[in-house]
């Protein structure tokens, strides 16, 4: 598996893709949502990410309606 799908773990809303970018940048922790991904559940932050096998990282936001698209290689927004 090469993508991780994520929701922030705090209660925050995020307005457009950069905002979840600084987020990401902060090092704030998401959950993971992949119910199919033996991660499923745990929480996650760009420094554990960098370590594991993933190559991006997917994070809902609009109430779930919406998905920003992390390269973890490149560390860019795609």
């Amino acid at each position: 598996m090469t993508n991780l799908t994520c929701i922030p773990a705090q209660d925050v809303t995020f307005k457009n893709k950069k905002d979840i970018f600084k987020y990401w940048e902060s090092g704030a922790n998401f959950y993971c949502k992949n119910f199919v991904c033996p991660d499923f559940g745990r929480l996650f932050n760009k420094n554990k990410v960098l370590k594991s096998k993933y190559e991006k990282v997917k994070i809902e936001y609009d109430n779930n309606k919406k998905l920003a698209v992390i390269d973890i290689k490149n560390n860019k927004l795609l």
